[in-house]
């Protein structure tokens, strides 16, 4: 559940019940995805929309996770990334993490303009009905806690046997946290090569 930290500056926001609140996340989430799993799996004229979605949020969830903590690390650091080295840090992770065939013949804009995931908006507008928190809170909710909810759902959906051989057809892939840990340490790692190459006075990028 939530840090004490967390728990202190959700009730500095006005949120004296957090640990509710984040337990209805939580369930909101859950239902979500066992809905889209049912519908997913079970023979009903639900079955190829709900197909169609998750395929979709494939395309899109993991790499729209990484370009966000890549946005993290660059403002952490408060150094700028380069497109083609962003790009290039994007692919890397997702084939580390398993999603070979989702990058496979991408370029550099593609791995840069993903939309925002359905799966992602579907949760953002479910909590927005169903839980009613002041703008702050939302906010908060939003940057720092909702986006792990979320992973664990996007995993939920994808290990189940069905959707992931329909969808992914490979036993070996990593759960979004892992594939943003390789994501952020590549990151950081780059910034940090890259600038010991301007003390050296070397080009950071290939000429």
């Amino acid at each position: 559940m939530l840090s004490t930290q967390q728990c202190d500056e959700l009730t500095k926001l006005g949120c004296y019940n957090s640990q509710d609140v984040v337990r209805d996340l939580c369930n909101i989430c859950t239902s979500l995805a066992n809905k889209l799993i049912i519908q997913a799996t079970a023979v009903s004229h639900l079955y190829k929309e709900a197909n169609i979605r998750i395929g979709q949020d494939i395309e899109t969830y993991v790499a729209s996770r990484i370009n966000a903590v890549l946005d993290d690390v660059r403002n952490e650091k408060q150094k700028n990334i380069p497109s083609k080295v962003r790009a290039e840090l994007v692919r890397t992770a997702m084939v580390k993490g398993g999603y070979e065939k989702i990058v496979e013949g991408k370029n550099d804009e593609k791995l840069l303009s993903f939309a925002r995931p359905g799966l992602t908006a579907e949760v953002n507008t479910l909590a927005d009905q169903m839980l009613p928190l002041n703008a702050r809170v939302v906010n908060y909710l939003n940057k720092a806690i909702k986006p792990l909810i979320c992973d664990q759902t996007y995993d939920a959906i994808v290990s189940h046997p069905e959707i992931n051989q329909r969808h992914l057809q490979q036993e070996r892939y990593m759960a979004v946290l892992d594939i943003l840990n390789i994501a952020r340490q590549q990151a950081e790692d780059w910034l940090e090569g890259a600038e010991n190459k301007i003390l050296a006075g070397q080009p950071i990028l290939p000429t």
